[in-house]
């Protein structure tokens, strides 16, 4: 803004000149020109109702691509709208900022759910010589989906060794008939063994049975999104690429997350569910698991993470775990398989676990 006023002092002050020596018309018709721009911005000072803002993002987005974006205002204003944009990676923590009138666009180094705000904005004069403070807390947010690379992954479950792993766990799909996971209507295909007779011969129509999991043979990938930024980034890949392998071979399985010191689960054994659940692991980064007994009731847990939680072994205690660092392991003492940022998409391509 010092600049336009600089600028604008030493038009008028140029014409103002040159009408005095020389007393011509054209002169002072120059002269009118920084007089009716000073006018017109003093008009956004008395401007009696600021626009709100808002923006209009996409959905999603493609890592190192570029995400287009535009500032809506609900109503024309007597000037420009310049607005200060934050974009931060809610996944790895990256924060960048930049300034806009209308449109914009900006590049996604990194997968994640992207959370972009406006911190600032301003009404401007014509020729930037007043501004008005807009309040706005406009945010919106784009996710941006991690590559997948080809992965062969066989799953061996641990026998149940106790008669207290064998119960059933009802809110797990399995294959458990003794609890069902749910109940719903018979669909051509179903197996006849799963028709629950007796509520069927109750409502005179077939209801099939869903079959629960034992607790101590389900699968949980669980991944606690520490390392910096290319380590995030590299894990969100691996964690992505490996679960819709285990999707596609149909596989049941649980994904899991740290959220508010505790660990939350979500049932992924499909594609769909994969798709439905991964934005929800990308919203947040690193955050150390409170709850002693998080990860208990599974027989066996793969844990992405590139620096474990300190007390990680006392969280998956009772279960057979497999370590995936990225990283250099610490002579760990359960079955650890490492790779790197660079060399993730190789190193993980054939996976017995």
């Amino acid at each position: 803004m010092l600049r336009a006023w600089l600028l604008w002092l030493l038009a008028a002050a140029c014409c103002a000149l040159a009408f005095a020596f020389t007393h011509a018309g054209a002169a002072l018709a120059a002269l009118c020109v920084p007089v009716l721009a000073a006018l017109a911005g003093f008009v956004v000072l008395r401007c009696s109702r600021l626009p709100a803002l808002s923006l209009r993002l996409p959905a999603g987005g493609r890592k190192d691509g570029m995400i287009a974006g535009e500032i809506v205002a609900s109503r024309r204003a007597p000037g420009r709208v310049l607005c200060r944009i934050e974009v931060r990676n809610d996944l790895t923590g990256e924060t960048t900022e930049f300034f806009a009138e209308e449109r914009f666009s900006f590049r996604a180094e990194h997968c994640g759910r992207l959370t972009v705000r406006i911190r600032r904005a301003w009404l401007l004069g014509l020729p930037g010589l007043f501004a008005r403070k807009i309040r706005t807390d406009a945010a919106a947010h784009v996710t941006v989906l991690p590559d997948t690379f080809p992965v062969s992954v066989h799953v061996t479950m641990p026998e149940v060794q106790s008669p207290d792993s064998d119960t059933s766990s009802p809110d797990r799909r399995g294959s458990d008939l003794t609890e069902p996971f749910r109940l719903r209507e018979y669909a051509p295909g179903d197996s006849l063994r799963q028709i629950h007779w007796k509520l069927s011969s109750k409502l005179d129509r077939l209801v099939i049975r869903e079959p629960g999991m034992p607790a101590a043979r389900t699968l949980l990938v669980f991944w606690d999104r520490s390392g910096d930024a290319a380590a995030r980034d590299a894990q969100a890949e691996a964690v992505f690429s490996v679960c819709q392998s285990l999707s596609e071979q149909g596989y049941a399985y649980q994904l899991g997350w740290p959220e508010g010191g505790t660990a939350r689960f979500a049932e992924a054994g499909s594609t769909e569910e994969l798709l439905r659940d991964l934005p929800l692991l990308l919203r947040g980064g690193a955050e150390p698991l409170q709850e002693t007994g998080a990860l208990r009731g599974f027989g066996k847990i793969l844990y992405f993470t590139a620096s474990p939680d300190p007390v990680w072994r006392s969280l998956t205690a009772g279960a057979e775990p497999v370590l995936l660092l990225c990283g250099v392991p610490e002579q760990p003492d359960v079955r650890c398989i490492c790779y790197t940022k660079e060399d993730y998409a190789a190193a993980l391509q054939q996976l017995e676990l």
